[in-house]
């Protein structure tokens, strides 16, 4: 599969691998992410709770924290909170490719299951972001989630076509900002080629943008055209992955 944030993109951090690491019999939530095992956590989109279900999202959860910890101890960000921006970005930069390394290529599909396991990746990192940092009200924001979700949905549109999956990402817990909503689908619309980038940042972005232009590769697969009828498929994604449910 290949990976949308692998093409056109420079890496922030070159010397961090995502290589991911199969979950252990006896699975451990990590510390900072303890409070999202269910039924306690956050009910998510799916029926993760129970089963094979929950071992594949206990599986996910461990590849996520996993991944983040590698970032962390990159040479770039060396375990120090004032390389914390460059952490951010890398951790944005880098969640899709650790969704796509288990994601199968055509013709098979993303299975309940296996979608369970997407979840577990992606609701650990920002929770095991905050172990570096508890003081932090989240880890991510708004801009960080739409560039994540929206490189993951044109991950799936590109490799899945007509047979990608039906929204069901979820967005973690630990990931807040003023505006929310709009600066998720802002920069999921700009990370697909689907809308330019604002002129000038809303308030209270700093640092805009810190991610290199969007893939044009995408754009297709964003609107009705010769690869299919996607723009419904495209809002609905969209509108389902930056939802703000407050639980």
């Amino acid at each position: 599969m290949k990976s949308m944030s692998k093409i056109g993109f420079a890496l922030v951090l070159a010397s961090a691998t995502l290589a991911v690491s199969e979950a252990q019999a006896a699975w451990t939530a990590p510390p900072a992410c303890a409070h999202l095992v269910p039924p306690s956590g956050p009910a998510p989109a799916l029926d993760c709770s129970t089963g094979s279900a929950l071992t594949n999202w206990h599986s996910g959860v461990t590849q996520g924290a996993s991944a983040v910890d590698r970032l962390w101890r990159s040479d770039t960000v060396n375990q120090d909170r004032a390389n914390w921006l460059a952490f951010e970005n890398a951790v944005t930069v880098n969640l899709p490719n650790a969704v796509a390394l288990i994601s199968p290529p055509p013709p098979a599909t993303l299975s309940p299951l296996l979608q369970c396991r997407i979840q577990g990746l992606l609701d650990a990192a920002p929770c095991e972001m905050l172990r570096y940092h508890p003081a932090l009200p989240c880890a991510l924001d708004g801009y960080d989630w739409g560039y994540v979700s929206g490189a993951i949905y044109c991950d799936f549109a590109m490799t899945y076509g007509p047979g990608m999956p039906d929204p069901f990402i979820s967005a973690p817990p630990d990931i807040c900002s003023t505006n929310y909503e709009p600066l998720c689908k802002m920069s999921y619309a700009y990370i697909s080629g689907n809308a330019p980038l604002p002129t000038a940042p809303p308030a209270p972005m700093t640092a805009w943008p810190y991610i290199l232009p969007a893939v044009s590769a995408c754009q297709p697969f964003t609107v009705d055209s010769g690869f299919g009828s996607y723009a419904a498929v495209f809002a609905a994604s969209r509108d389902f992955d930056c939802t703000y449910a407050l639980e």
